[in-house]
C-alpha cells in the first residue's frame, strides 16, 4: 500500500506493508496511544500553518513542518486558543503523542520556507535560553523537543531556492547552527532516496516499510533505484 504525502516543493511516498488495524475513536474522545505495528498520522491544526506528526510502525517519529504565520486566513482563528504560540501548541501536542519513552523527535522535515510551514519571527518572539535565536514555529518546537535529524530542501547553501535572506530565515539558520552544536544532524532533502528517513527503533520487524523521497527542487524520482531527473 502506498500513502502519498504531498507538499508544495517536496513529496514522500510511504510503503507500509501490513499494519495493525485500530478502531476509530469516537468524536471528542482522547486519541488512543500509538501501538507497535501501526502508522499514526496526526494533522496538527493551530490556525497558523501546517504541521503533521507521523509515528511509524516501530515508534520512529517524523514531524512535517511547524508553521507559525503571523496571521491565519479570514476563516481561521488560533487553535485551540491564542493563549500559547503555534510552536508551543505543536510541541505540547507532539510530546503528548510520542511513543512511551521517547525523548524527542527522530526526524523533522521542512518542505519549504514560508511562515505557515516553518514560522515567522515577530517583534515579540521570545529568545531561546542562550539568546541566540527567537522562538517561532520549528525553532520553538526544536528547542522544546530534541530533533535527531533535520531535513530541509536547501541546506547548507540554499542554492536550490529563490534567495532567502529575510530575518526569519536568518533566525532559522542560527537555530540550525545552535542545534547542530548540540548534536542534531542536518541534511538536504535527497530526491529518489529511500534511506533518508529510516526506521530507527525496530526495523527488523518491518522489512517492507520504507519512505521514498519522490519529488523536490524540480527533480523527480525516476522509479528506478534511487535515481532522479
Amino acid at each position: 500500500m502506498h500513502t502519498p504525502l504531498r507538499a508544495i516543493v517536496v513529496a514522500l511516498a510511504i510503503r507500509t506493508g501490513t499494519l495493525v488495524a485500530q478502531d476509530a475513536p469516537r468524536v471528542g474522545a482522547p486519541l488512543p496511544p500509538w501501538t507497535p505495528g501501526t502508522l499514526d498520522i496526526h494533522q496538527i491544526a493551530t490556525g497558523r500553518g501546517n504541521a503533521a506528526l507521523l509515528v511509524l510502525p516501530d515508534g520512529t517519529t517524523l514531524l512535517l513542518d511547524a508553521g507559525a504565520a503571523g496571521d491565519g486566513i479570514p476563516e481561521t482563528d488560533p487553535h485551540p486558543d491564542p493563549s500559547r504560540t503555534p510552536g508551543d501548541w505543536i510541541a505540547r501536542y507532539v510530546r503528548r503523542h510520542l511513543p512511551a519513552g521517547a525523548a524527542g523527535l527522530d526526524y523533522a522535515l521542512l518542505t519549504h520556507f514560508h511562515a505557515d510551514h516553518y514560522g515567522l519571527v515577530r517583534p515579540d518572539a521570545r529568545l531561546d535560553a542562550s539568546g541566540t535565536y527567537r522562538l517561532t514555529g520549528i525553532t520553538e518546537v526544536g528547542t522544546a523537543l530534541r530533533i535527531g535529524k533535520l531535513v530541509d530542501r536547501g541546506w547548507p547553501s540554499y542554492d536550490v531556492c529563490a534567495p532567502v535572506s529575510d530575518s526569519t530565515h536568518a533566525n532559522y539558520r542560527r537555530f540550525v547552527d545552535a542545534q547542530r552544536a548540540r548534536g542534531m544532524s542536518v541534511e538536504r532533502f535527497r530526491v529518489g532516496a529511500r534511506d533518508q528517513f529510516r526506521l530507527r527503533h525496530d526495523p527488523a520487524h518491518h522489512p517492507s516499510f520504507e519512505i521514498r523521497n519522490v519529488v523536490g527542487n524540480g527533480a523527480l524520482w525516476t522509479g528506478s533505484g534511487d535515481a532522479s531527473a
